[in-house]
């Protein structure tokens, strides 16, 4: 799916590292949160053949450093998106980012 490091919680993906950034997976009150400490979300463009390429953007947030560095903040944000990809995964819910 992609060229990057996908990280994962019993076979189940949690966040990805592109670029040197750790993105999580969020839910939309996870969004809202993220969006509140100045994360952004994953996002890539998609190369359409004769056509203006496409913006695709994922329900992955990157982590605040602040987050990163404090262990536990960052073992209970893994969690959520542990929880959060396992519904995801339950329900097929797609998640539209209004950024």
């Amino acid at each position: 799916m992609f060229s990057r490091c996908g990280i994962y919680l019993d076979r189940v993906i949690v966040g990805l590292i592109i670029d040197g950034a750790l993105y999580l997976k969020a839910d939309h009150q996870g969004i809202i949160k993220y969006k509140k400490e100045g994360s952004k979300p994953f996002r890539y463009e998609r190369k359409i053949k004769d056509k203006k390429n496409k913006i695709i953007m994922m329900s992955y947030m990157s982590v605040p450093i602040d987050i990163l560095e404090d262990r536990d903040a960052i073992k209970k944000r893994v969690y959520e998106s542990y929880k959060i990809s396992l519904n995801s995964k339950n329900t097929n819910k797609k998640i539209t980012l209004n950024i």
